[in-house]
């Protein structure tokens, strides 16, 4: 059974690490988090072509906006890197709509 479906948990258990992640690492965290290494890798082999296609077309448009980490929001006409507490976030919608 293809791992799709499985994100949650996957980020879960890789977020949850707190050194620089290894490949053994990654592999113990999601086994930990019941994916199957086998079938996650036939999984990726198999839409590797789609998942390669939205991460140039991510960074394409990162590079256009000039962005130089996450996470970076464009709000209208307004491009602001770095976080955004709750206010700002409204206040940079409020700001966008007029």
């Amino acid at each position: 059974m293809p791992q799709i479906g499985k994100y949650q948990p996957a980020m879960e258990a890789l977020m949850k690490t707190k050194a620089r992640l290894s490949q053994d690492d990654i592999e113990k965290a999601l086994t930990g988090a019941d994916l199957s290494m086998t079938e996650l890798t036939a999984t990726l082999n198999t839409h590797n072509a789609k998942i390669s296609g939205l991460l140039d077309r991510n960074y394409s448009q990162a590079l256009a906006f000039n962005f130089a980490g996450t996470p970076s929001f464009v709000i209208g006409s307004a491009i602001i890197p770095g976080v955004l507490d709750e206010k700002g976030l409204k206040d940079a919608i409020a700001k966008a709509r007029g």
